[in-house]
């Protein structure tokens, strides 16, 4: 899962979804990172930024489409990833969810603590 460093509200989700993580599956990268170039090199540098994304099975998964399938890697919201990946209404849900929150990052991120970068 690769995700903006920068963003207070994006370091705390991947620290909580690492912490959800109980079979350890996931790894997280900032977006300029070298495994981010690897993997993302390809995406226009307004894309690779726009959203966070998730490298699975050889495919890049971006934004609200990456939700349902990074949550069905978490045993304890694995339903919860199936509804929102495969329903029309579940997708929809996370797309206004997602974007609401990505669009007001920066002023949400003001009533969050300053928080390192997750543990891995």
């Amino acid at each position: 899962m690769f995700y903006d460093g920068e963003c207070k509200v994006c370091r705390l989700t991947v620290r909580l979804v690492l912490a959800a993580d109980t079979q350890k599956r996931l790894r997280s990268a900032t977006l300029d990172s070298r495994e981010a170039d690897r993997h993302l090199g390809q995406l226009p540098k307004k894309e690779r930024y726009g959203s966070f994304h998730l490298y699975r099975d050889g495919r890049i998964l971006s934004g609200p489409d990456a939700i349902g399938p990074l949550l069905e890697q978490l045993p304890a919201l694995r339903a919860a990833g199936r509804f929102l990946g495969r329903s029309e209404r579940g997708r929809g849900v996370s797309g206004w969810l997602y974007g609401a929150v990505s669009q007001r990052r920066a002023l949400i991120g003001r009533f969050l603590p300053s928080i390192g970068p997750p543990p891995r």
